[in-house]
């Protein structure tokens, strides 16, 4: 962060480690330590980048979405935190699955992955800030 700052390099936002929530992948970091380390990572960027107007973004988690984790790492981070909640998705698989134009065509098999929208929505909704 330093050096992007010694350089003038704008930086649009900072994101906690990569798919380290939910299942799927060999490292993951439990969501309360994950809630206390991105509290420490928007504190960081609060004093490196004194003004607000030049503040980059808090992201996270950036990994898989499970209700109960995201759910957790948002009860520890807390209000004001998180300026954007960020999941992946790989419905479709891997990207050499033979199987992949039949997938891509069939809105059926799009259609599964509305619920973990529909999940990831919810989770937006009872965490956001209130107006």
């Amino acid at each position: 962060m330093q050096y992007t700052i010694s350089k003038g390099y704008k930086v649009d936002s900072f994101e906690f480690g990569n798919q380290l929530s939910g299942s799927g992948m060999g490292a993951k970091v439990d969501a309360k330590q994950y809630g206390k380390d991105v509290i420490v990572l928007k504190n960081l960027v609060k004093e490196l980048y004194a003004h607000p107007e030049t503040q980059p973004k808090v992201l996270g988690p950036g990994g898989f979405y499970e209700e109960k984790w995201f759910n957790t790492f948002l009860e520890v981070s807390g209000q004001g935190i998180i300026d954007g909640l960020t999941h992946h998705i790989y419905n479709l698989g891997p990207g050499d699955d033979p199987n992949m134009m039949n997938k891509i065509l069939d809105p059926s098999y799009l259609n599964q992955v509305s619920q973990t929208y529909k999940g990831v929505s919810d989770v937006v909704n009872k965490f956001r800030p209130q107006l």
